[in-house]
Parts: C-alpha cells; structure tokens; sequence
C-alpha cells in the first residue's frame, strides 16, 4: 500500500498539539497523554471536521491526511519509532532532531525545536523573497518598456524608414526589441526556467570541488550554504543538548542529510574521530562550512561550558545579521535594475531622436 504523506501544515499541527501533551519517552504520565493517544484524537479531530457539514463530507479535504495519521499511528503500535513511522518524506533537518529526540526519550522538546527551525527558516525565506519583490517590479518595468519598443516604435518608424537602415541608437533600439518577440524571448524563457530548475535540483545533491567553488563564490549556491550553515549550527547544538556526542550528532545528520550535507559533514566527522577539535576539522576541511565567521565563533567558545548553548546564540545572531543582509542585497539589486531600467529609457528616447534624423533626411532625399 502506498504511504500517504503528511503535509507541513497537519505536522506543525501535531507538534503544536504533541509538544504540550506528550509525557517523558512517549508515555502519559500525570495527566499526560501517549503518543499514540493523541495521533488517535487528532485523527478523531479532523474526521469531525470533514463531517461536519455536507460540503465537507462531499470535499473531504483532510481524507489524506487522515489516512496517514493511521498508518503512522499503526506503525508505532506496531513498535516502530515515530520518525521511522512518519517515513521518509520528512525533511532532513526535521527528521535529524526528532530521531535524536526519540533517542534521548524527549520527543516532545524535539517536536518544540522543529516548530521553532521551521519558523526560523520561514521568517529568512519571506524575507528573502520580500527583498526582492523591488527589483522584480522593475525587471516587469524593463519587460514592458521593450515590448512597447517592439510592438509600437519599432512598426511605427520601419512603415517609412525601413529597419535595415537603422544605424546607431536605432539599431541598439531595434536589437533590444527583437530580443522580447519571437524565438529569442522564447529561448530567454525556456534557458531562465532550465536554469531555475537546474539549479534548485543542484543544491541539495551537487557536491565535489566545482560545488566548493560555487558556494564561495556564486550566488545563489553562497547564499544556500550561507543559509542551510547557519540552520546547521543550531540544530547540531540541538542535538548537543539533548546529550547526543558531537561524532553521533553529525553521524545522524549525514544518514539523514541531503547528499550536499552529508559531503560537508564527512570530513568535518572524520577529523572529529582522528583527534581534532570542531572549529580545526571544519578548517582542514576547506568547504568554508558553515562559514568562516561561525567557525571563528565555535573556536573562541570551544571548551567552555554551555559550548552548546553559546554556538546556538551565536548562529540565532547570524540569522538577524542575515536578515539584514538580504535587505542590503535587495537595495543592491534593486539600484541595478532601477538603473537598467532608466538605460532603456534613455536608449528608447536616443533611437527615437535618431530615427526622427534619419527619417528626415530619408524624406528630404526624394
């Protein structure tokens, strides 16, 4: 039978529910609840919601979700772990805390850590995605200024003053045109897509030296290690916390990991085993991961007590730094497109004053 998967949504639901009821190791003790007692109410829950009305019972929309709460509340009578039971659709970082939660019998603080990354890491991407909703305005701005060269100055001048006279301004005016009709906005789009898809599928599977020099220097790739570092450094301090050693939390974090993850942990594991201390086998590990100032912080705190509280602090800090990095970087990326936009005004009004010229002395030769 095929695994129904839990959405993001009816998962935070059941931490939300879980973190607050669930008793020490899965199990209800002064007045709390089992495990498998609250997957069977929230089950109950949400059935009564699809019947709670005929066009609920007609669109069943929490049919699936329903359906996956029963296989994975089956799974764990059936002895199986929670995380083993929720299958492998959990996202990496997400499974990694709940495993060692369950290992450490604090499921619940485990659930708690997974709503509080989740939230972390939707706060960074809203407001990643908010910072560049200026230059994409402009980008839209720039589009529409070309298509009106194409589709209105273009047709209207070339009608007396054909376009294979066009020469300085208005030949730049006529190239930019033509590069948003026909097969090249076509090629445009399908290369900008490709490399979109590209370059999401890349992220979390690319590794090796080419990926190294990637995530220094190229964006968006600096960006995901600068990112996915950062959340790396609090859930591993997580892991710390919960009584996991360093070797086994980052064991449990390649097993669970994205293939990019776990090539950057390896070497990090590896010189943890042979002797070295964190910050030294993130060094000798030449990925610049998660990134240099993180391990400067880890150095200077190594051998402290509460080492992992304070790493967590420091990455929380770096994620509010990052935060304003991103709105530096719309304001960058914005006064560029903002200037390329004015460069298409300024050559639209160029190859008009050109085309006016030409067009006149076209005229004043006959």
């Amino acid at each position: 039978m095929k695994r129904a998967k839990l959405s993001w949504s009816r998962r935070r639901a059941l931490y939300e529910i879980a973190e607050g009821l669930l008793g020490e190791g899965g199990q209800g003790d002064k007045g709390e609840k089992k495990l498998i007692d609250i997957l069977r109410d929230y089950q109950k829950s949400l059935l009564e919601r699809d019947t709670s009305s005929l066009f609920r019972r007609m669109w069943r929309k929490n049919g699936k979700a329903i359906a996956a709460l029963a296989q994975i509340e089956k799974a764990v009578r059936d002895g199986r772990s929670f995380t083993a039971a929720m299958g492998q659709s959990l996202p990496s970082m997400e499974r990694t805390i709940l495993a060692s939660g369950e290992r450490s019998s604090n499921l619940s603080a485990a659930m708690r850590m997974v709503l509080e990354l989740r939230e972390m890491l939707f706060d960074i991407q809203w407001q990643f995605a908010s910072s560049m909703a200026q230059p994409v305005v402009y980008i839209v701005a720039v589009y529409v200024f070309l298509v009106v060269i194409g589709a209105v100055v273009v047709p209207e001048y070339s009608s007396f003053f054909p376009a294979e006279k066009w020469t300085g301004w208005a030949a730049v005016m006529l190239g930019m045109s033509k590069l948003v009709s026909g097969p090249a906005l076509i090629a445009t789009v399908v290369g900008f897509l490709g490399a979109i898809f590209g370059i999401a599928w890349a992220m979390p599977r690319w590794t090796g030296w080419g990926r190294t020099f990637m995530d220094r220097y190229v964006f968006p790739f600096s960006t995901y290690q600068y990112v996915n570092g950062t959340m790396w450094v609090v859930s591993f301090a997580v892991l710390l916390k919960a009584g996991v050693a360093d070797k086994s939390a980052l064991s449990e974090q390649m097993q669970f990991g994205s293939p990019w993850l776990a090539a950057r942990l390896r070497p990090i594991r590896d010189g943890i085993v042979g002797g070295k201390s964190l910050s030294r086998a993130m060094l000798d590990a030449k990925t610049d991961f998660p990134s240099y100032e993180l391990i400067d912080a880890i150095r200077a705190r190594e051998g402290s007590e509460n080492f992992a509280e304070k790493i967590e602090l420091v990455a929380r800090k770096e994620m509010k730094k990052m935060r304003r990095r991103f709105i530096l970087y719309s304001a960058l990326w914005g006064l560029f497109v903002f200037l390329l936009l004015i460069g298409v005004v300024v050559v639209l009004q160029l190859g008009v004053n050109d085309l006016s010229a030409g067009s006149q002395a076209a005229v004043g030769g006959f």
